[in-house]
C-alpha cells in the first residue's frame, strides 16, 4: 500500500500484517538504539529472521554496523555488500544500491527524508525499491521529519507515525 502511495496508484490493499511505522528520533544514539530495539524485536519474535537496515548512501553503512554491533552483538550483525552478502538469520546493514531485487523479512529504512529520496522521479522510484524489498515488516527511523513521499503516506494512513517513547510505550 504504501509503494502505491508512492506511485501515485489507487490503493490496492497491500500485503497482509503490521502497518509500517515512521519513528522520528531527537539524536544519533537514538536512532541506533531504536533500530536495535527493532531489529531484536523482530529476531526474538522469530529467530530465522533476516532482518535488513538500509541507507541511502554506501558511506552511512559501516558506522551503522558498528554501533548495532556494540548493542546487538558482533556475532549478529554484519554488511551486505556484492558477493559478501550472506542470506541468514541475522542483521544486515547495507545500501540502497545493494537490495534492488532482494527481499528481507524485515526491513529498517535509515533516513527517509527529503535530501535522502529528494522530490524527483529518482528519489520516488529509490524509495519505492526500499519499501517493497519488505517482506512481514517495514519501519522507518529518521533524526529528521519524514520526506514528502513518506509524509503522503501517513497523511493517507498507509504509514503510523511515533515518537520514540510513544511507540515503545505502546508495543
Amino acid at each position: 500500500a504504501v509503494a502505491d502511495a508512492l506511485v501515485g496508484a489507487p490503493p490496492s490493499g497491500g500485503r497482509p500484517g503490521q502497518l509500517p511505522s515512521m519513528t522520528v528520533v531527537p539524536t544519533r544514539a537514538a536512532l541506533v538504539s531504536t533500530i536495535a530495539e527493532l531489529a531484536a524485536r523482530a529476531l526474538a519474535e522469530s529467530p530465522s529472521a533476516h532482518v535488513c537496515v538500509v541507507a541511502r548512501h554506501a558511506g552511512a553503512v559501516r558506522s551503522l554496523e558498528t554501533e548495532l554491533g556494540a548493542v546487538l552483538g558482533n556475532d549478529t550483525v554484519r554488511v551486505g555488500h556484492n558477493r559478501e552478502f550472506t542470506f541468514a538469520p541475522g542483521v544486515t546493514v547495507t545500501n540502497l544500491l545493494q537490495v534492488k531485487g532482494l527481499e528481507f523479512d524485515v526491513v529498517i529504512l535509515v533516513d527517509p527524508t527529503d535530501a535522502s529520496y529528494p522530490d524527483t522521479d529518482e528519489g520516488r522510484r529509490h524509495l519505492y525499491t526500499m519499501v517493497t524489498r519488505a517482506r512481514d515488516a517495514l519501519h522507518l527511523v529518521s533524526t529528521e521529519p519524514p520526506g514528502r513521499h513518506v509524509r503522503a503516506a501517513i497523511d493517507a494512513g498507509r504509514i503510523e507515525r511515533f515518537a520514540r517513547s510513544r511507540y515503545f510505550r505502546q508495543r
